[in-house]
């Protein structure tokens, strides 16, 4: 992926960029619902003067992300895999309480309440930074990851990431075979292919709305490809009022396909979908294309299909455009207040380079490391498709996940998904006024920072 690597670091800003088994275990018991003590503020301590060198009883909180994949008992391994090596130290994981609540904002909550746990799945450290709540890596805790992958806020280091994804469309093979349909080069192909499944009453991409968050896959994806492979920092040139959203064309024009997609194109009943219900309304041959990011690898993998599985990036105008989101946003986190930050930075490390783990872990969903060294893993065939791809698309920052200094000011995000979410779900929404509206709330935003 050498070409992938080359234009991330040109494009990304200092920055990198954006929900299986190895040798196989047993699953564990799910946590207890019990709470740990909440910790408290401490100096750092040396390696060599840590509580668990002492043989003292250490506790730590783990907020880990709950998906159909990635599952209670699935996170529990890797907590076993830990405490088996050091026995005085007790995780506890924790998760967030519904699948229409994401993990970050949870860990907002759980921030907000006095209840930020010890280590975290963190996908959004922007929104963290400012208050303090995080504790910053040296360079050298994150030496196993490749540097262009590494991103800094302010010059300092927040989350060690432990995946890349891509984002596309998931398509049925059979389905374009049938129909004697092939791989769209522009957008304007996709939408005659979408045009097509309609008038045959298949759906042409499904996408549920209830869970909040799904929907913005294929927005992200249109707008890194309408905006920011044309103009990467235009995230900050936003944050800076040097741009606005209702006044830039080609963002005015990724929300007009997305509606599109939403609106005409999806199911009816698209409100009251779930994600995990838009997933078997794909793989049970109901629609055509799903647009989602690599993850979905895992459910083809594991969800009963009768049809052969394809992807593609989500094509721009122009057919040499050829670009592809990538997301290394995620990753892991320490809040600044835990009692044992040593602990917690060896856990963390733990998770990145155990062997064993990182084989299940990238096996589980067919994730694309981010490390130095090469992790072996079975690779589906659906998984060398979209390598390939890697290696003949330009990989491009994600327009939702920016990471670094180009990252969305601290609820940034949640206007966007409350933005898309309007679209999607009100055929009859005004287009523009919902724009201003975004504009608007967004100075706010910046302007309550200052």
């Amino acid at each position: 992926m050498k070409k992938v690597i080359t234009i991330v670091l040109c494009l990304c800003m200092n920055a990198a960029l954006l929900a299986g088994c190895g040798a196989k275990e047993e699953p564990a018991a799910a946590p207890s619902a019990e709470p740990a003590a909440a910790p408290a503020q401490e100096d750092a301590m040396t390696p060599e003067t840590t509580p668990e060198a002492a043989g003292e009883e250490v506790n730590l909180q783990f907020l880990a992300n709950e998906t159909p994949i990635l599952t209670r008992d699935f996170w529990q391994v890797v907590v076993d895999r830990y405490t088996a090596e050091h026995p005085n130290v007790h995780i506890e994981l924790i998760f967030q309480p519904s699948s229409n609540i994401t993990v970050r904002e949870h860990a907002k909550t759980l921030l907000s309440t006095g209840q930020f746990p010890d280590v975290m799945v963190m996908a959004t450290p922007s929104d963290f930074v400012p208050s303090g709540a995080l504790l910053p890596f040296e360079d050298s805790d994150v030496d196993m990851i490749r540097p262009e992958y590494v991103s800094k806020i302010d010059g300092k280091i927040y989350v060690v990431p432990y995946k890349i994804q891509v984002g596309g469309v998931f398509y049925n093979k059979d389905l374009f075979k049938e129909n004697n349909l092939e791989v769209p080069d522009t957008w304007e192909e996709l939408i005659k292919i979408c045009d097509t499944f309609n008038s045959k009453g298949i759906t042409p991409a499904v996408m549920g709305l209830k869970d909040g968050w799904a929907h913005t896959l294929p927005f992200q994806c249109i707008e890194s490809v309408d905006v920011l492979s044309k103009t990467p920092d235009w995230p900050q040139q936003r944050m800076e009022k040097k741009v606005s959203f209702a006044d830039t064309p080609e963002f005015v024009e990724g929300v007009e396909k997305f509606v599109d997609l939403m609106t005409k194109y999806n199911t009816s009943d698209r409100s009251s979908m779930t994600y995990a219900q838009s997933n078997e309304y794909f793989f049970s041959g109901k629609s055509a294309m799903y647009m989602m990011g690599s993850w979905t690898q895992g459910d083809e993998m594991t969800m009963p299909h009768d049809f052969e599985v394809g992807f593609f990036p989500i094509p721009g105008d122009d057919a040499s455009n050829k670009v592809m989101p990538l997301w290394v946003n995620e990753g892991l986190s320490i809040s600044s207040k835990t009692k044992y930050p040593e602990v917690a930075k060896d856990f963390v490390k733990f998770f990145i380079q155990d062997p064993t783990w990182s084989a299940q872990f990238l096996q589980t969903e067919q994730l694309f490391t981010p490390l130095k060294e090469e992790v072996k893993y079975e690779k589906t065939p659906l998984h060398e498709e979209i390598e390939g791809m890697m290696d003949e698309y330009k990989g491009i920052p994600n327009f939702f996940d920016t990471v670094g200094d180009n990252a969305w000011i601290a609820g940034g995000s949640d206007l966007l998904i409350k933005f898309t979410l309007k679209l999607a779900s009100d055929p009859n929404a005004d287009m523009q006024k919902e724009l201003e509206n975004l504009d608007r709330e967004f100075d706010k935003l910046l302007d309550n920072a200052q």
